[in-house]
Formats: C-alpha cells, sequence, structure tokens
C-alpha cells in the first residue's frame, strides 16, 4: 500500500484491490462518506453511511470507536474522502485508509438499501 502524498502521516490511500483486502483481513470500519441517497443507491457492504458534513468528533467516536481504530473512507470518486481522511486524521485517528476512486472505482458487489 503506498503512502499518501499528502503532508498526513497518518493517511494512507489504497487502491479498491487493496480496501478490498484491507477489509477481509484486517476489518477496519468502512464509513461511506456520501449524502444518504448516493449510499441508497449502492454501497459497500460493511459500509456506515456518514455523509462528509456530518463527520465530526462525537459522530467519528460514535461510529468508530477509539482513535486506533483501523478505519476506511469512501465517496463517489475520492475528492470527499480525501477531505474526511485528513478530517479524521486532524481528529486524532492513527490508522486512516482512504480508498482512490471512489466507489466509482470499486469492482466487487455493492450491497443496496
Amino acid at each position: 500500500m503506498a503512502q499518501a502524498t499528502m503532508e498526513a502521516a497518518h493517511i494512507t490511500e489504497v487502491t479498491p484491490a487493496e480496501a478490498h483486502d484491507l477489509i477481509e483481513t484486517q476489518h477496519p470500519r468502512v464509513i461511506d462518506v456520501r449524502p444518504k441517497d448516493l449510499y441508497q443507491c449502492g454501497h459497500l457492504a460493511e459500509a456506515v453511511d456518514v455523509p462528509l458534513p456530518d463527520l465530526d468528533d462525537e459522530t467519528a467516536h460514535d461510529v468508530i470507536g477509539g482513535l486506533d481504530t483501523p478505519v476506511m473512507v469512501y465517496c463517489q470518486v475520492g475528492v470527499h474522502s480525501a477531505l474526511a481522511a485528513r478530517e479524521l486524521e486532524d481528529l486524532g485517528y492513527t490508522h486512516v485508509y482512504d480508498m482512490l476512486g471512489g466507489i466509482s472505482a470499486w469492482p466487487y458487489e455493492v450491497s443496496e438499501n
């Protein structure tokens, strides 16, 4: 997995294939930061919907738990998840993964509500 080119030392960018392996082996909390209507159209099976504007300290604590809990974020194409990853790092989370390309690049099955 390649380290992020951002200054964020605790953010790791992962490809969809790496994200799939990460979910299978390390079981991170998976957060979909898209709006609820997009989440309901299709999302990763393990994902919890926390739209980017709703991501704050209290919500993160409720959804993720401890600051050392691995967490992976994704959005539609990767822009908002990068912002979410930085926000989580700023909140003190130490194992943050950002899925490159978002769900648009996810070649695996998705769940619908």
